[in-house]
């Protein structure tokens, strides 16, 4: 018979387990030197080396080109955080049919409650974890157990050997023996620390804890405590898995909207609620109304950004179902097949980022009704059919903007929030004016003395009364398509201010744009 409580910690470590996961994935060959970088550019370093790449020298915290230059064959790679997360859920998975209660506590690190069978001892639970950390390919796992997750985790940093055991009472005896590093302490604090002469845990444990409250504050009294091996942290049964499909049986077959629209509010707020819950979104969601003698109606929604709001999806869903397979509003026909169960499900999902609505902006708009006339025109035309500029990062006029599908534009452009300051009002005789920019400039030719322009915006020539510039604009010179230009702005009595430039590298003119 299990035991279902433990007032006993242990810790599984996967000492490697960035590069374990890589060389399970067969992105890295197991036992070569390879060193992990974190950042990017002069903030790029080494977070992580394999033993070979250690005995080599290389050690976490130093740059790329410093590692490299240690161990002529290391490999670099980079931390892949989605790998990582990915990694450690599918132990996590493996690691909750061993024990019902446990805490990731790092990078292939879990804190886990100890459940034992009659007749076992602690032992036999530790190996029963590492038999599951080698279903992942972790081989270098060890597990220790103790009266507290700080020690537990000192000691499976510290072991030889796969399974490490503290007697119980023993973990203040075991921490003392331990420099400060290995108790938790922060860069910062362990330079202060230093600096008093505390370096182990036996001097930490012999320090007054009201001296180092009055000190440090809180933290001075929780070191203490650390440093005994006393904390409130225990492994927790892990929260309930987001809920991503719900079925609902109807009580009698209907061929009307409204008993179905019933449980489809209730089934799609459930399904949010548990998104919500778990930090996630609905990025697509597939509801599908099952019908009498097989027949079924499938519908599947992409809202414009991923969303945990029940009323939005449920508008969404509503909106589509409104539409007639002709195109006209109106109820659907189910008399033939009349619906029996409606599923509702998350076909993707995505991290929840909650849109905050400005109470100062007259201009906020609506979530959920601009949600649902883009569902309704959406699935009317399809999905590319509504679009947004966005903006692209490039010096090259005619490329800075494109259009996207509102689906694919991101949560900015497509949900339509006002700034947090409302545009100043134009004043008393002002122009507002925009510039026009043509998709392809045009070329136009100009005469002699650049006085009139030829195929600009005319069917005869355009007078110029002034010219503005040259502005030079380049660029993607090592590119395919290099580009070298001087634009000028060129007011004319027929067609108004017009801009153009010279091609530098091709010559000739071209119009690009006018001032609207």
């Amino acid at each position: 018979m299990l035991a279902p409580v433990s007032s006993r910690v242990a810790c599984l470590r996967s000492p490697w387990f960035a590069i374990d996961v890589l060389a399970r994935d067969g992105l890295a060959a197991k036992g070569s030197p390879i060193a992990v970088i974190r950042g990017a550019g002069t903030h790029a370093r080494v977070a992580l080396a394999s033993p070979a790449a250690r005995a080599a020298g290389v050690r976490a915290g130093q740059s790329p080109s410093e590692a490299r230059a240690l161990a002529r064959d290391l490999a670099l790679t980079t931390w892949d955080e989605a790998r990582i997360a990915a990694a450690m859920a599918a132990l996590g998975e493996r690691l909750e049919a061993v024990t019902p209660r446990l805490a990731p506590a790092g990078p292939g690190c879990f804190w886990l409650e100890p459940v034992v069978s009659r007749g076992e001892d602690e032992r036999a639970f530790a190996a029963r974890l590492l038999e599951a950390a080698r279903g992942e390919r972790l081989t270098e796992a060890r597990v220790a157990i103790a009266d507290g997750p700080v020690a537990a985790s000192a000691a499976a940093r510290t072991a030889r050997e796969a399974v490490t055991c503290l007697p119980p009472g023993g973990d203040a005896a075991f921490l003392a023996g331990l420099p400060i590093e290995l108790l938790g302490v922060g860069p910062a604090m362990r330079e202060l620390l230093v600096a008093l002469g505390v370096r182990t845990g036996a001097a930490l444990q012999a320090m007054d804890p009201g001296l180092l409250e009055a000190r440090f504050g809180p933290e001075g009294r929780r070191l203490w405590l650390r440093a005994r091996g006393q904390t409130r942290r225990r492994p927790l049964t892990p929260r309930g898995r987001p809920e991503h499909r719900v079925e609902v049986p109807l009580l009698e077959a209907t061929a009307h909207l409204e008993p179905v629209l019933f449980v489809l509010r209730g089934a799609i707020d459930r399904v949010a609620r548990a998104m919500a819950g778990a930090g996630a979104a609905v990025a697509r969601l597939r509801v599908t109304l099952v019908r009498e003698r097989g027949e079924a109606t499938r519908l599947e929604l992409a809202p414009s950004r991923p969303s945990a709001e029940g009323p939005l999806l449920f508008e969404l869903v509503r909106a589509r179902l409104a539409e007639s397979p002709d195109g006209e509003e109106g109820a659907p026909d189910w008399t033939a097949h009349p619906v029996t169960d409606v599923v509702v499900e998350v076909g993707e999902g995505a991290p929840l980022n909650p849109l905050q609505g400005d109470l100062f902006a007259a201009r906020w708009r609506d979530p959920v009704a601009l949600e649902a006339a883009l569902a309704r025109l959406t699935g009317r035309f399809g999905e590319g059919a509504v679009a947004v500029p966005v903006a692209v990062d490039t010096w090259r006029p005619e490329r800075a903007g494109i259009w996207r599908p509102v689906a694919e534009a991101g949560a900015a452009a497509a949900t339509g929030a006002a700034p947090s300051e409302a545009p100043a009002e134009a004043a008393d005789g002002d122009v507002s004016a925009c510039v026009r920019l043509l998709p392809e400039p045009a070329p136009v030719r100009l005469d002699a003395e650049r006085r009139q322009v030829f195929g600009a915006r005319a069917r005869g020539p355009v007078t110029v009364t002034a010219w503005r510039g040259p502005e030079r604009l380049s660029g993607e010179a090592w590119g395919e398509d290099p580009w070298d230009r001087d634009y000028f702005w060129l007011l004319t009595a027929e067609a108004g201010a017009l801009w153009v430039y010279r091609d530098r590298r091709a010559g000739g003119w071209f119009l690009h744009g006018w001032l609207d």
